[in-house]
C-alpha cells in the first residue's frame, strides 16, 4: 500500500512539474496577445450584424400574469437598442478585431442581446406553462430568427413541434442550429433528432 501511495505521489509531482513548465509559455502568449489587442486602433463597427427587436413579431397582448407582464416590459425596454451576438469571442479577440475603444460599446450591445434572448426564453416558457402554446411558439420562432444560443429555447420549440407532429419543423430546427454559435451544438442536434 505504501509503495502504491509513493508511486502516486511521484507521478503527481512529475505531472505538476510538466504543467508548470508549459504554463509560462501559455501565459506569455496570452499577455503578448493582450498587449497587441490593447494597441489595436478602433475599426468601423457600423457594418456588423446588428439585431434590433421587432415588437410586431411578438404576441404582446396584456396578461394578468405578473411574470408575463414583467417579461413584456423588459422586451419593450429593449425596443430600438442595438444588439450583437458576440458569443465565442473573448475580450482580447474583440479588441484585436475592432479596437480597444469599441470594447465598451460592443459589450453593451452584447448585454442587450443576452437580455433579449433571456427574456424571450422566459416569456415563451411562461406562456407555454400557462397553455398559450401558439404564443409561446411564435416567441420561440422569433428567438430562433435572432440566432439565440439558449439551448432551452430550441428544446422547448422542438417539444411544441413534436406535439404537433411537425417532424419537418424539427428537422428545419436541427439544420438551423448548425448556423448558430451554440457550444456543443452537435449534442443538441442529436437530442432533437431523438424527438423524431
Amino acid at each position: 500500500m505504501l509503495v502504491f501511495i509513493g508511486v502516486f505521489v511521484f507521478l503527481f509531482a512529475v505531472f505538476i512539474r510538466l504543467k508548470v513548465r508549459k504554463s509560462p509559455s501559455k501565459m506569455n502568449e496570452f499577455w503578448d496577445r493582450e498587449r497587441e489587442a490593447n494597441l489595436t486602433r478602433p475599426k468601423d463597427i457600423s457594418g456588423l450584424n446588428y439585431i434590433t427587436i421587432s415588437l410586431d413579431a411578438l404576441p404582446l397582448s396584456d396578461h394578468e400574469d405578473a411574470s408575463l407582464r414583467s417579461y413584456l416590459a423588459a422586451l419593450r425596454s429593449l425596443d430600438g437598442k442595438q444588439m450583437l451576438n458576440l458569443s465565442g469571442q473573448t475580450n482580447t479577440e474583440l479588441k484585436l478585431n475592432y479596437g480597444t475603444a469599441n470594447l465598451t460599446r460592443l459589450s453593451a450591445f452584447e448585454n442587450n442581446y443576452f437580455e433579449l434572448m433571456s427574456n424571450l426564453h422566459k416569456f415563451a416558457a411562461r406562456l407555454y406553462a400557462l397553455d398559450y402554446v401558439a404564443e409561446a411558439q411564435a416567441v420561440l420562432e422569433y428567438s430562433v430568427t435572432c440566432s439565440t444560443d439558449i439551448k432551452k429555447s430550441y428544446r422547448l420549440l422542438a417539444e411544441i413541434y413534436q406535439k404537433q407532429g411537425a417532424s419537418d419543423k424539427i428537422l428545419a430546427l436541427i439544420r438551423t442550429i448548425s448556423n448558430t454559435k451554440i457550444p456543443d451544438k452537435e449534442k443538441l442536434q442529436q437530442e432533437l433528432r431523438s424527438l423524431l
